[in-house]
This record gives C-alpha cells, structure tokens and sequence, in this order.
C-alpha cells in the first residue's frame, strides 16, 4: 500500500503522521526568514523516502500545559516545551494590560483557550483553516500555528477577542483590524508601519474610501489593507485623542471616516516624511539556475503545496541536484473577454498564501532560489486568449490585475523570495497594452525589491514582446515543436531545438539580457516533440520519448551565455502523483528524472 492511499484510508493516520513528522524540526521559531547554509547537492542514491510513522490513535495529543491568569494554553503534539509557552503567556498577559490600559477597562475578562499547533497541515485538518492564527468567538478561543516557519503567536489574533469583550463592536472591519495591530508591533515581521510606509512612498496605497468599504476590504489583499488599517488607526488616535477615539469606536460611519481624507493625506505625508525603503540585496546568482515548476497537485491539504508530502517532494527534488522552484498560486477568471476580480486564493486545499509560503520555506531552507509565479487558469481557455473589447474593460481588468500583483508582490517582499515572475502567457493583453504593463513593472518595483521577469508564450509574444527592456531577464515559457516526424533522429531533435535558438538569440541580442526557461516540458508520450504543449490526445505512454526531449535542450542550452537557467514543467507537489506510469509532464519515476540529474549535478 502507498503513502498516499494509506492515509486516503485514514485520515486519523494521516493526522497523526503529520503532526509528529513536524516535529523533528522543532524548536522556538525566530522571525527571520529560514536559510539554509549551502552545501553540495546530495545523489538519489543516498536519498531515501521516509517511511511513516504507523501509529493508530483516534485523536491528536492535547496537552493543557499551562494556566494563566487569562489563558488556557493547549498544545496539540506541539514540540514547544513548558518554558516556551510561558514566553507565549508572558506576551499575551502583557497585551491584555495594555489593552485595558488603554481603553481604561477593568472588567473580567473571560479566559482565552489558547490552541497551538505545530504546522498549518495539522491545524487545517483539526480545525478546517489552514490559517498561521485564527480564533473562535463562540468558544473564546485561538488556534496558532507556531513553528520554525510560521509565528502565530506574532500576530496576536486574541488581540480581537480582547477588544470584543472591552469595547463596544464596530461595522467597520478595518477599525477592528487597525486597533488589533496597533499592538502588535511585529506584524508580519518588520510590522505595519514600515509595510505601509513603503506602500506609501511606491504609491501603492490604496484610497481611504477602498479602506473603509467593507466589501472591498474583504477581497483585498490582506497584507496591504492590513498594513493600512494599523496606521489608519494610529492617525484616528493622534488626531480625536484615545479618550474620543474610545468613545466614537463602535459608532463611527464610513461616511464620518472617508470625510477625513485630507486630514488623513496629511497624516501621511508627517509619518513618512523621512522613511526609507530597506532593500535586500536579492540579485540573481552568477551561475544558471537548476530548477522546476513546483506544482500544487493536491486539493485535500495533505498533498497539496502545505504538507508533509510537499516538504518530501522537496528534498527529492534537491537531491536530483535542482537549486531553484517556481512557486504557482493561480487565480481564476472564467470569461476571458469580460473583466472581473482576480481573487486571492483562500481555500484550504488550494494554493492559498498559507500553503505558498510552507513550499517557499521549505525550499529555502534545502538552498534552493525561490520565484514566486502567480497565474490566472482560464475557464476551457488560457490566459493567451484574454482580450477586452473596450478601453473601459481594459482599464477594469489592468485594475484588478494589479491588486492581484501587488498582493503577490509584497508577499514575496515579506518573506524574501528571490525572484517575482509578473505574469505568465498573456499574449494578447501584453501585445497591444505595452504602456500599461510598463506601469505596471514600475509600481511593483516600488514593493518588491527583487530580479523580475515574465513568463512569454512561446511565438509571436515572445518574439515580439516589447517591454523586456525594464525586466532584469526574459522569461519563455517554450513549447516550440522541435520535429515533425513520428520517429525523428536525435541530430534531427537537435536541429530542430538549434532553429528555437535562433529565435532565443535574436531577442537577447535585441534587448542585451539573460534569458531563463520560465517554462518548457515534455509529456512522456509517443512524439513528444511534436506539439509539446498539447494534451497527450490519446498517444502511448513513452518515458523514452520524454527524456529524449530532455537530453536535447540540456545539450543545447548548457554553454550558451544568454542562458540564465531553467525552471521546467512541473515537479508535483505530492511524489505519488498519477503513479510512475502516466502520460504527464512530470518526469518522477521515469528516465527523464536521471538524464536531469546528470546536467543538474554536471552543471555547476
């Protein structure tokens, strides 16, 4: 029996498999972004696929380890020791003072149960969130996620079941929020002033009606409207005093609010009058990078970007010898000629930013460069195919693109990923709107202070896309056919890739930059070479074919200058995907996945 249809049998099992094979890597979490010192990529032949832990029980392990005055700390087969939650206690205890100070409420306050899990895969399937925190107003309660990776506890959700039983409640989320982070001052690490202040000064903030307007509120980005709220709230309590803010909290219209607006431009200007950005030296290494499309395949939580079974997928990845992983969360639109919100992914089984961020840490710390490719999956179409029919929707759908990017682009600021792919075969739209996607660049140059690139199909958008000029590498996704024939040599293969070539080299020159394979793949069918982006359309399995294909653009690409490296498609999320006999892209299993570890370990 497999892994995978082991724990199809029993989710107990699975529950409990996950949670203690977290644990290994336990330890109080620091709140830098994981690294890992580099080292020599290991062979497949040292390494070994872990073998689960058959252990059988009907629940997790739940520990009440510590009582305070206002809180009930539970772990759930949590690594954290006794000394550590009482770090934790100490915090919360010293949040909820402050807070009573300052709403100069003494009432009792009803004791918090505390819940902290050791990784978001275990708490999503406890608790059906895969959220780093959450909390329960029904059963007063919070869930955290606390370790190496994700610090809950930083972001001091309980702070919302303080102000609930302290202060009247508001209609006005952001109120909510903003008091929250108010006193959280580490908030997504270096904490919301300083991310609102670079928002600020990239003039990436959003006005104060899209603040206040809850509907909008709620769709947006969670990073940037939280932020927001915190230093909105800080100018509300400059500017009314705390004794009218409290007063006013739960009573506030949006109307009253949105009237502030130049009071509140003002407040700005005075914050951020002397602020600076603090760019990270992220740059692109010397040498190609050896990498994968990392590809969210399971939609059960367990298989998908945040588990266990991803974090396994990883080091076989690292052990071929690839250095990088392309991560892809998708959005969805499902006309492509009629605009509409480009929402961020928040199912549990989904490529939400929980999981997202799981596969970049775990890929950091085996040393590998990390890209962040955000994509839009086109109901029985492809991005290709998106095309407004006025200036008006295309205004509507460049608006809600560039939420959607900017999101993205201050996740990857945030957590330091190394690299941001700005958008992946939008052929039409890249074509005829080269001056909006110029803007487009240089407002999330203003957030993210990485290498960006983008993702060209292959043809007429790569051969005749206009803006590479202000990206720092060419990104191609590559499906050229390299023959014809059913049956063709590999000089006749290789002739073929050397006419791709051509055409790679006529726009590098044109433009002087690098140029990396943001994709390019091969299924393992009969003729694989022929139409490499279809659909296996009924041909024979063939991993002969598949790796073929592969042995022909490592020999094509490996000394060519232009060349920045590789990303290809796709390295699932979850090892057992479609099993080893399968017409996919994925060369797990198959003689593609050597002939990729020889150019990996032969390319250093």
């Amino acid at each position: 029996m497999t892994v995978l249809s082991l724990f199809l049998k029993n989710p107990v099992f699975l529950i409990v498999f996950i949670s203690l094979a977290h644990c290994h890597s336990g330890g109080l979490p620091s709140n830098t972004i994981p690294t890992k010192v580099p080292t020599k990529a290991s062979s497949t032949s040292t390494w070994k696929r872990p073998v689960p832990l058959k252990i059988d029980v009907s629940k997790d392990v739940v520990d009440t380890i510590l009582e305070t005055t206002h809180f009930r700390f539970i772990t759930h087969n949590s690594v954290l020791d006794r000394t550590n939650v009482k770090e934790i206690g100490i915090a919360c205890e010293s949040s909820l003072q402050a807070l009573q100070v300052f709403t100069g409420n003494t009432r009792k306050i009803v004791p918090i149960n505390y819940h902290i899990y050791s990784s978001i895969e275990q708490k999503a399937l406890r608790k059906k969130t895969i959220k780093t925190a959450s909390i329960e107003e029904e059963t007063n309660s919070i869930f955290i996620v606390q370790n190496q990776h994700f610090q809950g506890s930083q972001l001091l959700l309980e702070h919302k079941l303080f102000i609930r039983q302290l202060l009247s409640r508001t209609n006005i989320p952001a109120l909510e929020d903003g008091l929250s982070k108010h006193f959280t001052k580490k908030w997504q690490r270096r904490g919301y002033l300083y991310w609102c202040g670079q928002l600020y000064q990239s003039n990436n903030l959003p006005p104060l009606e899209e603040l206040l307007n809850e509907e909008v509120y709620r769709n947006e980005s969670p990073l940037v409207m939280g932020a927001m709220s915190g230093v909105f709230v800080d100018f509300l309590i400059e500017h009314f005093g705390k004794a009218v803010f409290i007063e006013k909290y739960g009573t506030w219209t949006t109307k009253e609010l949105v009237s502030l607006k130049v009071e509140w431009t003002d407040f700005l200007k005075k914050q951020y009058s002397d602020f600076k950005i603090d760019k990270e030296n992220r740059i692109l290494p010397k040498d190609p990078l050896k990498g994968f499309n990392f590809a969210h395949e399971g939609y059960r939580i367990y298989n998908g970007y945040g588990s266990q079974l991803a974090k396994e997928s990883l080091e076989k990845l690292e052990s071929i010898g690839s250095n990088a992983v392309s991560i892809v969360p998708y959005s969805f639109m499902r006309d492509p000629k009629k605009p509409r919100q480009l929402l961020i992914e928040h199912r549990d089984g989904g490529e939400n930013d929980e999981s997202v961020l799981f596969a970049h840490f775990e890929a950091k710390q085996l040393g590998m460069h990390t890209m962040l490719k955000p994509q839009i999956w086109v109901r029985g179409s492809w991005p290709g195919d998106i095309e407004m029919s006025s200036e008006e929707d295309w205004a509507a759908f460049f608006d809600a693109y560039y939420r959607w990017m900017r999101h993205y682009a201050l996740l990857a600021e945030i957590n330091g990923f190394n690299s941001v792919c700005i958008g992946v075969e939008l052929s039409k739209a890249t074509l005829a709107k080269e001056k909006e996607w110029r803007y487009l660049i240089q407002q999330i140059r203003g957030i993210y202070n990485g290498p960006l690139t983008y993702a060209a199909n292959w043809g007429t958008e790569f051969e005749k896309l206009q803006f590479w000029d202000v990206l720092d590498f060419i990104g191609l996704n590559c499906y050229y056919p390299l023959s014809k024939k059913e049956q063709p040599t590999k000089q006749e293969l290789k002739h073929g890739f050397d006419k791709v070539v051509q055409k790679i080299e006529t726009v590098t020159e044109r433009f002087n930059k690098p140029l990396m394979f943001t994709e390019i793949g091969f299924r393992s069918v009969d003729g694989t070479w022929k139409d490499p982006h279809e659909d296996d359309q009924g041909r024979n399995f063939n991993e002969q074919s598949q790796a073929l294909a592969y042995e022909v653009i490592f020999e094509g690409v490996h000394e060519k200058d232009w060349y920045k490296g590789i990303f290809w498609w796709k390295w699932p999320s979850y090892l057992d995907y479609k099993g080893p006999i399968n017409t996919g892209f994925a060369p797990t299993h198959k003689k593609a996945e050597a002939v990729t570890q020889k150019w990996f370990e032969k390319t250093n």
